[in-house]
């Protein structure tokens, strides 16, 4: 609460007792005008009007900060696993870049674990780029459960577990791994009830899951070179959508941020 005043001929005052009043809470009402008190705070010079108006200023204290980051890391829930996981991340960021390599074509389960909310959400891997959507902004656009608790509390705050490595995806079947992810939903929704992220309690229940291998109608088929001339020539000159075009230096930026080096994603 601060208090603005509005007056002149300052030499009849103390200013000792200004710095004073001026840190009082003002008991008037806004505009309020006060006309000749000789004796409010034993000011018995002040003859001049005074006005007197009001302001909130919502600011916080650096005590007050202090005190709510004490809370907010009293706050963070600790997860419930059904077993020791083979790796965990306790900052997700951390796992950027790294677990789409580490796994690359290989059947993994994973869970996901929101230090805030106490949320979880199991999933699996079938080639590691599934793990890797998780950092995409074009994935985390969707409407899921588990994409609005990484944009909404961010990465920092999940904590991302690898709980199993069934190994390469050449040697185990998509129906043997949805069976173990089963396992791990149906322990998700008894353990964490309403706190579980899964809305689906079937494993496989995507689109994209019942598209996997000899279901997929292009399944053991090619393009004819007829096909694949016509696609080719259909971007071809003015037809292209970059067509005269040229990319800005801050797509080309944004591009190759943090792609160099041990980021790249190619090495």
């Amino acid at each position: 609460m601060v208090i603005v005043m509005n007056y002149s001929r300052l030499n009849t005052l103390n200013k000792k007792y200004i710095s004073m009043f001026s840190k009082l809470y003002c008991p008037f009402k806004k505009n309020f005008n006060l006309y000749n008190s000789s004796d409010f705070f034993g000011f018995s010079k002040l003859s001049i009007s005074w006005k007197f108006s009001v302001k909130k200023i919502s600011t916080k204290s650096s005590e007050t900060i202090s005190k709510s980051n004490k809370n907010y890391n009293s706050n963070i829930k600790k997860p419930l696993l059904l077993k020791s996981p083979i790796e965990k991340y306790e900052n997700s960021l951390n796992a950027k870049n790294l677990v789409s390599k580490k796994y690359f074509k290989k059947a993994v389960i994973y869970m996901w674990f929101n230090k805030i909310t106490g949320q979880a959400y199991v999933g699996s891997s079938y080639g590691g780029d599934r793990l890797a959507s998780y950092f995409r902004l074009s994935t985390l656009r969707k409407n899921m459960a588990i994409y609005k608790s990484l944009t909404t509390y961010g990465h920092k705050n999940h904590m991302l577990f690898i709980m199993e490595n069934l190994g390469d995806k050449n040697q185990i079947s998509w129906q043997n791994l949805l069976q173990k992810e089963q396992i791990y939903i149906d322990w998700c929704f008894k353990t964490y009830l309403e706190l579980c992220l899964n809305r689906n309690p079937k494993a496989g229940g995507r689109i994209s899951a019942k598209l996997i291998g000899k279901n997929n109608p292009f399944y053991g088929k090619s393009h004819t070179a007829e096909s694949l001339a016509i696609m080719k020539n259909s971007k071809l000159g003015k037809k292209n959508p970059m067509f005269e075009k040229s990319k800005s230096p801050e797509f080309l930026y944004w591009q190759n941020k943090d792609k160099s080096g041990a980021n790249n994603p190619l090495l």
